[in-house]
């Protein structure tokens, strides 16, 4: 009964926890969608600047491509200067000097032309008595159906005209020489200055800055290029277009989100909505910038078409291919609550505020109709389960009544089951205490069983007492209680001792038994005047006929030491390599023969090796050096043969004894992986003294 505030109180706790959960996912939402809008807004913004400065930078394109066209014509000119040029000789002969002044015109145009078809050349009257000024004048005559065609194609054009070094000027469309002609101060513009060849070496067409024309259309730049006949200089075409038609390529861009201008490499503003006009005087990129970011430096370091934001206010840029100029685009700065609102959008605030406004009402129904009707059900289950049904659970509602049917139902049946299986623990409780008691039984046994398999183990390898000549050392270490090493020393004189070492495959008992048949077997053999190849190749043949339907066999080496002889007779059948170490060399005795017991068939040769005083005898199984340390990595051969050839001068028990206690640290355990059998033999020194 207690219980239900506790779950009313979770449950408190969990529709809070998942309100919060719910408003935090939805403010995430919002403002992915505001991200996602500004987002949508800056490549809008951006992809409409890509745009309309394409469309600035084909009249750009047009400007240089006509620039180019007139230069190319002017110059091709001077390939055939003899041909017919009947019009430029007409409007030559209609050049006239101004009365009053010292320079010419062409004011009256001589029939049928008009004012359409040419410009008006003006230049200083010296020229018109230079006859090596006479064919530059009428290539520049010439130009006329070019200047047309070139206004006509790029309607935006204010001037077009050719400048001489000579000192004339032919310019379109015609304009009588009283409002404008020639003079100085002409050569001092960059549509001049620009082309020459101290400044222009390459003959490229070039862009001048923004200035004031001398022919009184207001603030303009120009497109120009050098004209050379062959390698002389002079002069150049030109296309000059105002401020004011570039001001109408931003006028009008995204002007409620920012503004939009024109700038040139050297800092000028070309066009502006509010501060560029062919009437104003020229005003630097700087005056267009909000305070924000007037000194900046760096504005153009990120990369053309993308929002970039310094010191809290946003513009992007993109660099126009025909000039070397950039359209910019700075925003204006706006309050947070407009950048949130035109991020998100208003049908987005409003379908929010219903998913807020339904989840309200929809938290009251669940309650109502769920958590209400579930907390008594809670408290109808907590009383069964102590087996006293609650008073206000014994009317439930309509709709969850057989729920608590169920309830009821399944709870009396869990009590009978219970009951049931108390019994059934009972009786296999009893069962299980009995099994326990015959397998303690059976594992005492087992291991007295083993414990005598051991004490019978090491009475079927006794040693007959050490010879008085000789110091045998034995360490014999079984993996578990038996093993399958075996060792047999046997005195066949006063000064010869036959030993034998073997090592059956497997361990334990199965190894042990396979021992008990070796042990079996060479008894029969080692008391025979034979060598010791001959006494391995009889133990070959009588083990193989009656053992060879145990599939087994056995790694052995037999050793006849005679210190009358001071000789070592040795042979191994598919034994580990067993050590002699003599005056400090490690001598090795290896195998004469293959295993015993795989075939009747085989051969085992009998060496013979010196054994003097100062020799050192190692016989062991390959449990010696086939010991692994935690990284999985062998002892190994080279180690066992290193710490035993190191021993050379010591007792075999020291060496023994350094050998184990280095297999020890390599495993850093004190139990071995295999069984392992040790045995060193040396000459007694009290005897080697006598």
């Amino acid at each position: 009964m207690r219980r239900g505030p506790i779950f009313f109180s979770r449950y408190n706790r969990w529709t809070a926890v998942s309100l919060l959960a719910i408003v935090s996912l939805s403010l995430a939402l919002l403002w992915m969608q505001w991200d996602m809008g500004q987002d949508q807004q800056e490549s809008r913004i951006a992809s409409a600047l890509k745009v309309q400065a394409l469309s600035l930078d084909a009249t750009l394109r047009d400007s240089v491509n006509h620039v180019n066209m007139l230069g190319t014509h002017s110059e091709s000119y001077f390939l055939d200067p003899s041909g017919p040029h009947t019009a430029e000789q007409t409007l030559f002969g209609a050049l006239r000097p101004v009365t009053g002044t010292n320079y010419f015109s062409m004011d009256a145009i001589p029939a049928p032309y008009q004012e359409r078809d040419t410009g008006n050349l003006t230049g200083y009257q010296t020229l018109l008595y230079d006859p090596s000024a006479h064919e530059e004048i009428r290539m520049s005559l010439a130009l006329g159906p070019l200047f047309r065609g070139t206004k006509e194609n790029i309607p935006n054009a204010a001037w077009v005209y050719y400048t001489s070094r000579r000192r004339f000027i032919n310019i379109y469309p015609f304009v009588p020489s009283k409002d404008f002609a020639i003079k100085e101060e002409l050569f001092t513009h960059e549509f001049y200055t620009m082309g020459l060849p101290s400044a222009n070496p390459d003959r490229k067409t070039f862009w001048t800055s923004a200035y004031l024309d001398e022919g009184g259309k207001g603030m303009m730049v120009t497109c120009a290029r050098p004209v050379y006949r062959n390698n002389e200089f002079l002069g150049t075409v030109a296309v000059d277009i105002t401020l004011d038609i570039l001001t109408q390529f931003v006028r009008n861009f995204e002007a409620n989100r920012g503004t939009a201008f024109i700038i040139n490499e050297q800092g000028q503003l070309l066009g502006h909505p509010e501060l560029v006009s062919s009437s104003k005087s020229i005003k630097v990129f700087q005056d267009a910038l909000p305070v924000e970011i007037k000194d900046e430096k760096t504005l153009f370091d990120s990369k053309p078409l993308t929002h970039i934001e310094k010191n809290g206010i946003g513009y992007y840029y993109q660099n126009l291919k025909y000039a070397p100029w950039k359209m910019v685009f700075v925003l204006k700065p706006r309050s947070v609550f407009i950048r949130v609102f035109e991020g998100i959008g208003l049908v987005f605030l409003i379908v929010m505020f219903g998913f807020f406004l339904q989840l309200l009402v929809t938290s009251q129904l669940v309650y109502r109709d769920f958590i209400r009707p579930a907390r008594r059900l809670v408290q109808h289950i907590e009383a069964e389960n102590t087996n006293s049904p609650a008073p206000d659970t014994v009317d439930p509602p309509r709709d969850w009544a057989p729920w608590f049917q169920t309830v009821s139902s399944i709870f009396q049946k869990h009590r009978d089951l219970l009951a049931n299986l108390e019994e059934k623990v009972r009786d296999r409780t009893r069962e299980i205490l009995i099994a326990k008691e015959t397998s303690d039984s059976l594992l005492r046994a087992m291991r007295d069983d083993l414990n005598l398999a051991r004490k019978i183990q090491e009475n079927m390898m006794p040693f007959e007492g050490e010879p008085e000549l000789l110091n045998i050392v034995i360490q014999y270490s079984p993996r578990s209680e038996v093993g399958g090493d075996l060792f047999d020393i046997h005195h066949l004189s006063e000064k010869r001792v036959r030993i034998l070492i073997a090592d059956a495959t497997g361990h334990g008992v199965q190894a042990a038994l396979i021992t008990m048949a070796i042990k079996s077997e060479y008894e029969n053999l080692k008391q025979l005047s034979l060598s010791p190849g001959e006494i391995l190749l009889l133990l070959n043949t009588h083990f193989t006929q009656k053992y060879s339907a145990l599939n087994t066999y056995f790694t052995c080496a037999l050793v006849d030491l005679d210190l009358n002889a001071g000789q070592v007779q040795y042979a191994s059948a598919g034994h580990p390599s067993q050590v002699l170490v003599s005056d400090d060399r490690v001598v090795l005795l290896p195998r004469t023969g293959r295993l015993i017991g795989i075939s009747e068939e085989g051969e085992y040769s009998t060496a013979t090796h010196s054994f003097g005083p100062a020799d050192r005898l190692y016989l062991f199984t390959d449990g010696a050096y086939e010991q692994f340390n935690k990284e999985k990595q062998e002892f190994g051969e080279a180690r066992l043969l290193q710490v035993l050839g190191s021993q050379g001068r010591h007792s075999v028990e020291n060496g023994i004894r350094h050998l184990l206690g280095d297999l020890s640290r390599f495993t850093d355990s004190e139990s071995w992986q295999d069984d392992l059998t040790l045995i060193g033999i040396e000459q007694r020194a009290d005897v080697i003294a006598s």
